[in-house]
């Protein structure tokens, strides 16, 4: 054995996980000083591949095409294309390669992936995803017209058993295609999220005739605004009574029909106990969430954790969205507020998307009757100033009426004191501004005021409309029973915007 390599050899999982723990650049080191590390080590860079462009996809999958034991630890596959200038007919898509990954669990195709495929190609292309008996989730992202590929209801249909859906196509033969990769799978998915250019009659008919016994996490999405949700979607979410986290498609700037209305109420309130009695985690408008209330579903006090809402719409001034918040806690005034306990029992994370703020910040007063309108709603206490449950905050955030230059962190910081169990902060980067959003020390001070219980302090920003720039900022050692003894952590992370 060469001096260097180890003298003791380790089973390859062990390397695996110690590599885990390393930053790349230093995992990449590792395997550049030592051809045992290298053969160790390359296939921890192969369990999860993303291809962004075209030369990518080609070169990499014809590496996987040649190289059938590298091929087979690939565990998720993600492949985007971009539709090239000459219009040649070529797949991008290596199908040895994709025969060689038989440990594959997840799939995921955006773009023009498939524009150059013909017709055999997309079959074999298929028939090999049906032989994976691994795969447990597809997502498909594809920017094309269905008619422009030469995919079929029974292509789809080949894959089977899969645990995971996200379709996002707009097309005209969209969902018949969907339909078909969805009756495969009845009995094991647990995860669907649909993004259709429109929920119409007809789509809804469809769709929404399925039953998946094991569905846990349901997410719609549209385009434009098409039909109201009908008896369709009513029967099934009241069949679904196994769903945990349901999304209604609200983003912020259009209005959308996937809302709850008063056809449901009437469905609501012959049964409240029994309607999503596992519900966890609601996105929607704020008409739905009050839908929802004036059924007296029992979930909303029982299992609710996560709330986020939208305006439904009806107005957008900040008298408006009052209106509405004090709606969906039972109120008629906030001179109730008392009467709202327990309306939100369980509720630990609210988030309040707005239209029309910069920023998504209000004043000061009326930031200040939000927060207290949500934790008396969420507390179970008579204590007539009872100590706000809530542990997330994500929007919105308080205009604080001072000039901007003499804005002090220790100011901006205090307001959110009402939320005395407050952990985790997820604010526009413009609450701070353009001058102190690059300033570390002033967020520094901000974590440590902003709360005792205080953990961490997201400042996002979409750079390009899809992606979340977030600054992650992270409170320093706390000393028991004493005060923070290191500067809190601060660093930079992107994810993708849902």
């Amino acid at each position: 054995m060469s001096s260097s390599e180890p003298s003791v050899l380790l089973p390859t999982e062990i390397w695996h996980r110690i590599s885990s723990l390393l930053s790349k650049s230093d995992v990449i080191n590792l395997s550049e000083s030592s051809t045992y590390f290298l053969c160790m080590i390359r296939p921890l860079f192969y369990r999860k591949i993303n291809l962004f462009q075209n030369h990518q996809v080609i070169t990499t999958l014809s590496l996987l095409g040649r190289d059938k034991e590298l091929a087979g630890v690939v565990s998720e596959l993600s492949l985007r294309a971009n539709q090239p200038i000459a219009k040649q007919r070529r797949c991008l898509i290596n199908l040895n390669a994709m025969k060689n990954m038989t440990g594959m669990k997840t799939l995921t195709l955006l773009g023009d992936i498939l524009w150059n495929s013909d017709g055999d190609e997309t079959t074999q292309l298929f028939e090999i995803l049906h032989e994976m008996r691994d795969l447990k989730e597809f997502n498909v992202d594809l920017a094309w017209k269905p008619d422009d590929i030469p995919l079929s209801e029974n292509q789809l249909g080949k894959i089977q058993k899969l645990e995971v859906i996200r379709w996002t196509c707009h097309g005209p033969r969209s969902e018949i295609l969907l339909h078909s990769l969805l009756s495969g799978s009845l009995d094991s998915l647990h995860t669907l999220h649909i993004s259709l250019s429109t929920f119409d009659e007809t789509t809804q008919a469809l769709l929404f005739s399925l039953r998946f016994p094991r569905l846990e996490s349901l997410t719609l999405r549209d385009v434009s605004e098409g039909d109201p949700l009908g008896e369709p979607f009513i029967r099934f979410i009241i069949g679904h009574d196994t769903l945990t986290h349901l999304d209604l498609n609200y983003l912020m700037g259009r209005t959308s029909s996937l809302r709850f209305n008063d056809d449901i109420l009437d469905a609501f309130k012959a049964n409240p106990s029994t309607i999503l009695p596992r519900l966890k985690s609601f996105r929607g408008d704020a008409t739905s969430v009050g839908v929802m209330a004036r059924a007296g579903l029992s979930c909303l006090s029982t299992s609710l954790v996560k709330l986020e809402l939208g305006p439904s719409g009806n107005g957008h001034s900040e008298i408006e969205m009052l209106r509405e918040v004090l709606g969906i806690c039972g109120l008629d005034d906030i001179t109730q507020l008392g009467h709202s306990r327990g309306r939100f029992g369980v509720l630990k994370d609210f988030g309040l998307q707005l239209k029309d703020f910069s920023g998504s910040g209000v004043s000061m007063f009326v930031f200040t009757y939000l927060a207290s309108f949500i934790s008396a709603a969420a507390s179970v206490s008579d204590d007539p100033f009872p100590k706000s449950p809530i542990e997330v905050w994500r929007l919105p955030f308080p205009y604080v009426n001072c000039p901007a230059d003499v804005r002090t962190p220790e100011e901006v910081a205090h307001t959110f004191r009402v939320l005395r169990n407050l952990k985790v902060l997820h604010l526009d980067w413009r609450f701070v501004g353009e001058e102190d959003f690059e300033s570390e020390v002033w967020m520094e001070q901000f974590v440590k005021k902003c709360g005792e219980k205080v953990e961490r302090v997201y400042f996002c920003r979409y750079p390009d409309g899809d992606v979340v720039e977030s600054w992650g900022i992270e409170r320093g050692r706390m000393e028991e029973n004493g005060p923070v003894k290191s500067k809190p952590k601060i660093w930079l992370e992107f994810q993708n915007h849902d």
